[in-house]
């Protein structure tokens, strides 16, 4: 008797647990910086880090279900006029399409981005330029959780 109750009792925390994991890994979180306007709206199993976070950027992480794996996703934005902003336009390549937008690769190697001798800091980050957003994370898959960017420009 004690062995079937164990059995069901194992049962319904398993399938409650994945119950849980299946609706905690479809829900929709918005991350703002501590500016107004200046929000990532993504999907999924993300957490944001509050003390990350500023008037221009904002880190949130996502941890594998099973698994220890975390990604990490950096977000920067930039206002409007801010001089960097010409020299990522004049240097973007690679474009890659989302339901939310565009991003573009970096070419760390144009005459403008060599100018400023620290053009390394963005290797591995991709452009946002509606929304002057550079986005950085491990191998991108982060791009397509995004659901929404929003700006204050």
């Amino acid at each position: 008797m004690l062995k079937k109750i164990v059995s069901i009792g194992t049962s319904f925390l398993a399938a409650g647990y994945l119950v849980w994991a299946a609706v905690a890994s479809s829900a929709t979180r918005e991350f703002c910086t501590d500016v107004a306007g200046r929000c990532v709206t993504v999907h999924g199993w993300w957490v944001g880090v509050p003390i990350m976070r500023s008037d221009m950027s904002l880190v949130i992480y996502k941890r594998g279900l099973f698994s220890s794996r975390e990604e990490i996703m950096s977000v920067e934005f930039f206002d409007e006029g801010t001089p960097i902003l010409k020299a990522f336009a004049e240097s973007v390549e690679n474009k890659r399409n989302f339901g939310w937008g565009s991003a573009y690769d970096l070419n760390l190697g144009t005459p403008p981005m060599v100018e400023m001798k620290v053009a390394s800091i963005f290797s591995g980050k991709v452009y946002v330029p509606p929304h002057g957003a550079l986005i950085t994370c491990d191998d991108f898959g982060c791009l397509d959780d995004i659901r929404i960017i929003r700006s204050s420009r």
